[in-house]
């Protein structure tokens, strides 16, 4: 690509990272916002069984902002470790959708670094301060 092309793209890519970056935000407010609206109607309930109702469902919303929260982009212009992003991520997953059905999502990675910059894009290059690339997953019911 020639200089010209991405200099111009440049104004694009920074406007399209402002926008999700905008709308990650009012998620999270949303997310903020229904959960507390759970939390209060829970404390207003006589019933028993209506509170654990409010409450298993101000739970599944919280899991939901976690995993909304793990699949944030990195800030702007740092470096990134992609192995604790990764974990983080498994874990909110894990979770949110696995651990109530005894199921747990391990991952192992060796330390990742990369530049936030060139996080999401196809053409990543990477740092590997442990040699080769790797990875570990596995999955183990209890």
């Amino acid at each position: 690509m020639n200089s010209h092309v991405q200099a111009s793209s440049e104004p694009v890519v920074h406007s399209e990272r402002l926008l999700l970056r905008e709308l990650s935000h009012r998620i999270n407010n949303e997310f903020a916002f229904a959960i507390s609206s759970l939390s209060l109607a829970a404390a207003r309930c006589k019933s028993s069984e209506a509170k654990l109702a409010l409450g298993a469902v101000q739970d599944r919303l919280q899991s939901f902002a976690r995993v909304h929260r793990s699949l944030q982009m990195p800030d702007y212009s740092t470096t990134i470790d992609a192995s604790a992003y990764l974990h983080k991520l498994c874990q909110a997953i894990s979770h949110s959708k696995l651990e109530s059905k005894g199921i747990e999502l391990t991952l192992s990675l060796c330390p990742l670094r990369m530049s936030s910059e060139r996080c999401w894009d196809d053409r990543v290059r990477v740092d590997y301060k442990c040699g080769a690339p790797c990875l570990s997953t596995g999955l183990r019911q209890n």
